[in-house]
């Protein structure tokens, strides 16, 4: 290769970092724009932030398997991060389903590895943001209907 060619290369490559980091991918941006999973929505409710709404979560049944989406999460400032994302059975405190939070607004999809056939839809009952999966008072819950 010739100096022009790499400094063509290296010309390119910097401009495509520039353009990501402008799009937010590279910059650790907290908001997320994931596209809707599919048309079948078993179960939603509102995220509920100390008295704030703070988006809807939705349950989707996408083949043969559910997936998490908060919808317009727009989480306080009084909110920090990281945080995890649980679902829990009803009736039941264990967790059905667990993630780190992608971001702290936008619209975020979560894939689970449950299969429609483990649980019914009733099965998802409330879905929290929480500082530790395991213990301690949750940051902001959705109740699911």
């Amino acid at each position: 290769m010739t100096i022009r060619s790499n400094l063509l290369h290296l010309a390119a490559f910097g401009l495509l970092a520039v353009t990501l980091w402008g799009c937010g991918t590279l910059s650790g941006s907290s908001s997320f724009f994931d596209p809707v999973p599919g048309t079948d929505v078993v179960r939603t409710g509102s995220m509920n932030c100390s008295g704030t709404n703070a988006g809807t979560v939705k349950v989707y049944r996408v083949s043969g398997f559910y997936v998490l989406r908060l919808e317009g999460l727009a989480l306080p400032s009084s909110v920090t991060l990281p945080l995890f994302v649980t679902a829990n059975v009803s009736g039941t405190p264990n967790v059905l389903f667990s993630a780190s939070l992608k971001g702290s607004s936008g619209d975020q999809n979560y894939n689970s590895t449950i299969s429609t056939g483990t649980y019914a839809p009733s099965g998802w009952a409330v879905v929290e943001l929480r500082q530790n999966i395991s213990a301690g008072s949750a940051s902001c819950t959705g109740s699911l209907i």
